[in-house]
């Protein structure tokens, strides 16, 4: 189920901007932010195994 919400996920933040790329040939300019975007997302999702939920958080890094 872990890998289904992921795979899900990935689809759908990354998809739109290939779909775009594609239509505007800029496949390699795109890239960069959809990459950019999926890794600040997926920094904060956190799927939890006995909740079946998604929870996503934001914190800011500590400076010690």
């Amino acid at each position: 189920m872990r890998k289904i919400a992921y795979i899900i996920m990935f689809l759908m933040t990354v998809l739109p901007f290939l779909v775009l790329a594609y239509i505007i040939q800029l496949r390699l300019f795109i890239l960069i932010p959809a990459l950019w975007i999926t890794y600040l997302f997926f920094r904060g999702v956190e799927i939890k195994e006995h909740d079946r939920t998604i929870t996503f958080s934001m914190e800011e890094p500590k400076h010690e």
